[in-house]
């Protein structure tokens, strides 16, 4: 279905701007790849928490967790499947276990000391898809990720059990998604950057 698409779409711009180069067409089909992706597996998520009345849940995390992918990027899936068993492992078990307070989090100023070293290390992580060499904004992004991320932290002790544990959530499934250790259990390059740099 997503090849399907993606083929008729790209057939679509193709035909429409003969003068586009391989690149840009590259650029294009991984743009509209990612809305197709996102919108598909955001229907199914969003269908789950309807059905197991945690909506409210779901919409917090991905609110909180996507304003730190934002600018810390990370992991990506190979494939849809892949990034559907992935999304739906993060943001609808996860909610689903904090609407039936089943998660407890007994040492939350570590693990968000620990998160805010990983940033520190890691972040922002880029794909082979997207590498990132502009150093200047590496550092940009590095600095608004750990920023939001203590933004969270003097919020989490002011907050009811739910939120405080939404905004706990989000920020350490972005310090898994940006440590190179995801990377290496699904069979990914990290630092792809270096590639295109040698490439040149």
């Amino acid at each position: 279905m997503k090849e399907l698409f993606l083929n008729n779409y790209m057939n679509m711009v193709k035909k429409n701007n003969p003068t586009f180069s391989k690149d840009e067409l590259d650029k294009m089909k991984y743009g509209i790849e990612g809305i197709y992706l996102t919108i598909t597996k955001l229907f199914v998520i969003l269908l789950l928490g309807f059905i197991f009345n945690i909506l409210y849940e779901i919409l917090l995390l991905l609110l909180f967790y996507n304003f730190l992918r934002f600018f810390g990027f990370g992991y990506h899936a190979r494939n849809s499947l892949e990034c559907l068993i992935i999304s739906i492992s993060l943001f609808f078990i996860l909610p689903l276990l904090v609407s039936k307070q089943l998660l407890t989090f007994n040492y939350k100023w570590l693990l968000v000391s620990l998160c805010i070293i990983n940033f520190l290390l890691f972040a922002p992580s880029d794909t082979k898809k997207r590498p990132m060499i502009n150093k200047k904004k590496k550092r940009i992004r590095k600095t608004f990720v750990i920023l939001i991320t203590i933004i969270y932290s003097i919020i989490i002790p002011f907050v009811d059990y739910k939120l405080s544990s939404i905004l706990l959530l989000s920020i350490v499934i972005q310090a898994i998604m940006v440590n190179p250790f995801i990377y290496m259990i699904f069979k990914q390059p990290y630092n792809n950057y270096k590639n295109y740099i040698n490439s040149d």
